[in-house]
């Protein structure tokens, strides 16, 4: 799901829910483990994720598998 604003002034491609595989970037906490931080708007793909993920953190990343 693609969660719109809800905003009735937002044009409808960001105002309404999108159904759909979409993927979100979630950042851990570097100091209090298993809490996240910030996030990321929705993506759709995983490649994509993957990109903003190493994009946002300017490529220091740590995969949790």
């Amino acid at each position: 799901m693609r969660y719109g604003t809800g905003d009735p002034y937002d044009d409808p491609e960001y105002r309404d829910d999108v159904e759909g595989q979409f993927y979100y970037i979630e950042f851990g906490s570097t100091v209090e483990r298993g809490k996240f931080v910030s996030g990321s708007f929705a993506l759709p793909s995983f490649e994509a994720a993957i990109e903003e993920a190493e994009k946002a953190t300017g490529g220091r990343v740590e995969w949790l598998r």
